[in-house]
């Protein structure tokens, strides 16, 4: 039996089933791939993450996507139950969304603070 929060590898980044779901749901909708930039269940992988991704946070680059497609994205991940946000080069981070799934009950403590302020 296949559960929600069983991980999986899915483009070279762990997650668990319902954010890989969520990140297929809001592609399908935008019409393109969203290219992953740091996975879930990253624990000590990007030290500016600050220990976000230790749980199901994901990262999205957006490195030569245009602003259109960049709101595009933003819209139909928070559609698909993301907190998501842009966080640019003025936020001290190379482009990129950062995403944490709501009512996901392997977020790490960094990422349920950021949901929250969301």
């Amino acid at each position: 039996m296949l559960r929600a929060y069983d991980r999986v590898t899915f483009r070279g980044h762990q997650f668990n089933r319902r954010t890989k779901r969520m990140i297929l749901w809001a592609e399908k909708q935008a019409g393109f791939q969203f290219p992953i930039a740091q996975g879930s269940f990253n624990k000590g992988g990007v030290s500016k993450s600050a220990g976000t991704h230790d749980g199901s946070a994901v990262d999205f680059g957006m490195a030569g996507i245009g602003p259109k497609r960049r709101l595009i994205a933003l819209k139909y991940l928070k559609l698909a139950g993301f907190a998501a946000w842009l966080r640019t080069s003025a936020d001290g981070f190379s482009p990129h969304i950062h995403a944490i799934p709501f009512a996901d009950k392997q977020v790490s403590p960094g990422a349920a603070d950021q949901r929250r302020s969301f």
